[in-house]
């Protein structure tokens, strides 16, 4: 299968909207209610 950088370019777009647009808000309310801070997200992403 073949698939044109201009392909990859508009699937990865369609995938960060579709994110934004029906997962970003939950997961951005679950962090909210956990009280996690911007801090404590980027020093989990270097503890992983």
């Amino acid at each position: 299968m073949f698939v044109t950088e201009e392909a990859s370019r508009q699937l990865r777009s369609s995938e960060r909207e579709r994110f934004l647009k029906d997962e970003w808000p939950a997961v951005a309310e679950r962090i909210q209610r956990l009280g996690l801070s911007v801090q404590d997200l980027l020093t989990s992403l270097g503890n992983h």
